[in-house]
């Protein structure tokens, strides 16, 4: 039984799950059986990819020892493939030809490394091309030396022990024929001489093909970190903006709230002890819940009840009409994003009372989508004076949509016979 049919009829159960992390392991898995002989078990293997889920660094390390054992397993699938003899003894056994695999893998994965590295970053990106070409040079030349080097010394060996079962430790008889090249059949054919040398493409390629690979890896990182620090710094100037923005609201809203208080206060009214409790829900709600991304849609509903409750205290005489549906109670908003709407509405039809002004609210969450709608009753003279007295409103929540939901908002602003509408639509995934 060949080494693959042996892993494959060993490990067959492990075969269950497909994936890229998987394979990675798999590839580890089979070097781990050349060595030992054994296999990871599944459990051992999901822990693994478990644990390189939450860990890059390990996913990383992962990734890079499974390309090399992936690499070491190929050059032993060509060299045995390519191999005529039959009688090839388990691979665990011949102990030299693996030590030489190894150690031109280890030397191949260091330079690539110390490209990677060290001489790319230090002296190819920053145009020290004539330095960069002669420590090529001499790393070339080191490498063909030392690999030739170990070549003369584990020839003799590898052949020997690479000789036909019946062949080893004995003289072939006298009549038996010898080849010209004066090695045993079965062995692999190397060139003859005093001082054999391994042919240029054993050397010269694999040492071009990994300074190419080093240089063509060292870029795509360097790219991929460009790429991901330009959007961490979008991100951080997106996340400055927002809070610069939702700071701007709290004043705003508090200002509107200490309004209403200090009018109840200054009637001497029995509804300031409740305006003072709504108050507090309000403030609770701003200082604890509004510091996370996003909020359950029902605690910000409660929220706006809150405070049209608290301005109906004030304006007892101002037709009201709200209605809140929320039909998802997973459902996640934005904290502070609908105020400012309703806010205004208040500010421009608060004036009206005596002549049938009135506000209209309407806000319905389902299928991940938020419905809000709030019309409210205006004059032109009136809203101009007004918008001139506060630039924040309208425009601060307009900045936030477009941060927050780009591409996932519809917001409509319409004026007709004296009332203001606006129309909002949100998805909400």
């Amino acid at each position: 039984m060949s080494i693959n049919e042996s892993f494959q009829s060993t490990c067959q159960k492990q075969l269950l799950v497909v994936s890229p992390t998987f394979i990675c392991v798999h590839l580890q898995n089979q070097v781990i059986y050349l060595f030992t002989g054994q296999c990871l078990n599944l459990d051992d293997i999901i822990a693994v990819m478990s644990r390189l889920r939450t860990n890059p660094v390990l996913k990383k390390t992962v990734l890079h020892v499974a390309a090399w054992a992936s690499i070491l397993s190929i050059s032993f699938f060509l060299f045995y493939s390519g191999n005529n003899s039959r009688e090839i003894r388990p691979l665990r056994q011949d102990w030299r030809l693996y030590l030489h695999f190894i150690i031109t893998i280890v030397s191949l994965a260091g330079i690539f490394y110390l490209y990677s590295s060290v001489l790319i970053p230090r002296l190819f990106k920053r145009k020290k091309i004539i330095l960069f070409v002669v420590v090529s040079a001499f790393l070339l030349v080191g490498f063909v030396i030392g690999m030739n080097t170990y070549f003369r010394f584990m020839q003799a060996p590898v052949a020997a022990d690479m000789m036909p079962q019946g062949c080893r430790g004995h003289s072939p008889p006298m009549n038996m024929p010898v080849p010209p090249s004066g090695i045993m059949p079965g062995a692999p054919e190397f060139p003859a001489g005093p001082f054999p040398s391994l042919p240029y493409s054993v050397t010269l390629f694999p040492f071009i093909m990994v300074l190419a690979g080093s240089i063509a890896y060292r870029y795509i990182r360097d790219d991929d970190k460009k790429e991901r620090l330009l959007k961490e710094g979008e991100m951080n100037a997106l996340s400055a903006e927002l809070q610069f923005l939702k700071s701007q609201i709290s004043p705003h809203f508090l200002f509107n709230v200490l309004n209403n208080i200090t009018y109840l206060a200054r009637k001497s009214s029995t509804l300031l002890e409740p305006s003072l409790i709504k108050m507090s829900s309000l403030l609770r709600y701003m200082l604890y819940d509004t510091n996370e991304e996003k909020v359950l849609l029902d605690k910000e509903i409660k929220y706006l009840e809150d405070y049209i409750g608290l301005q109906q205290l004030r304006n007892q005489d101002l037709m009201i009409n709200s209605y809140f549906l929320n039909e998802q109670e997973d459902i996640r908003i934005a904290p502070m994003l609908l105020i400012p709407f309703i806010e205004n509405a208040y500010k421009h039809a608060g004036s009206f009372v005596d002549n049938g002004s009135f506000i209209n609210i309407e806000l319905v969450g389902k299928n991940s989508i938020l419905y809000f709608k709030v019309s409210n009753k205006y004059t032109e003279t009136e809203e101009a004076q007004k918008d001139n007295a506060s630039g924040i409103g309208l425009v601060n929540v307009q900045k936030r949509l477009q941060l927050l939901y780009p591409e996932a908002h519809e917001l409509l602003i319409k004026r007709e016979a004296g009332i203001f509408t606006i129309s909002l639509r949100v998805v909400l995934e």
